[in-house]
Formats: structure tokens, C-alpha cells, sequence
């Protein structure tokens, strides 16, 4: 389980690396034919959030952790499907700053999960005596 815990983390960094490049591309009016890809990425991004959230469950981390992590990875694609029709206008700036914070903490949500699954996991490991 730590291989796998450890492969999704790094997949979640990448996929957000890659979709922060893009979303930076659409916010300087670059590459709007692209926007599939940035919203396949981002499905992607949210759907390995929650295998981790599928992890921290069996590691039995603490469930209040693991369902914010559940409704974070949800309010991703809630509101990147969404912002076109929410503060239209002068403002409609701040919308996509939420969207942008939103997905650079789901780096960070990613990594407080792995990280429970992993000491969860060196807890558990039986010690060698030395007998």
C-alpha cells in the first residue's frame, strides 16, 4: 500500500503542475483549444485525491481528514465546470484565484493524506527482534 500511496501522491503533483502551466496559459489568453485537456486533467487530478481518501479509509485515518479530502477533490471540478457562470463581469477574477487555490491545495490535501497513510503504515509494521 505504500507503493501505491506513494505512485498516486506523485500523480496528483504532476497532474496539478501540469494543469497550473495550462490554467496559467488561459488566464494570459493562451491556448483556449486546450481547455478539454485541462478539464480531463483535472477529473483526473480529483479522482486520485480520492483513491488516496479510498487509502486513508483502510489506514483508518482520521475520517474528518480524510472526508474534507473527499469534498475537496469534489469542489475542484464543481467549481471549474461552474466559474463561467458565477461572478461574470469585473469580478469574475476572483472566482478563478478560488479555482486556482483550490486545486494548488490539492497538492497539499494529496500530500496530509500520504503522509497519515504512511505513518499509519510504519505504526503497524511489525519490529524484527534481534533475538
Amino acid at each position: 500500500m505504500k507503493v501505491t500511496t506513494t505512485f498516486v501522491n506523485i500523480l496528483v503533483r504532476l497532474l496539478i503542475a501540469f494543469n497550473l502551466i495550462l490554467g496559467s496559459l488561459f488566464w494570459i489568453g493562451y491556448a483556449r483549444n486546450l481547455l478539454p485537456i485541462h478539464i480531463i486533467v483535472g477529473l483526473a487530478s480529483s479522482l486520485s485525491l480520492w483513491v488516496l481518501c479510498v487509502l486513508a479509509v483502510i489506514s483508518r485515518l482520521h475520517y474528518g481528514r480524510t472526508l474534507l479530502a473527499f469534498i475537496w477533490g469534489l469542489s475542484l471540478p464543481l467549481l471549474g465546470f461552474s466559474q463561467d457562470r458565477l461572478l461574470i463581469g469585473d469580478f469574475h477574477w476572483i472566482i478563478q484565484v478560488i479555482h486556482l487555490l483550490i486545486g494548488i491545495g490539492t497538492a497539499g490535501v494529496a500530500e496530509t493524506l500520504a503522509g497519515g497513510i504512511k505513518q499509519y503504515l510504519r505504526s503497524s509494521q511489525p519490529l524484527l527482534s534481534s533475538d
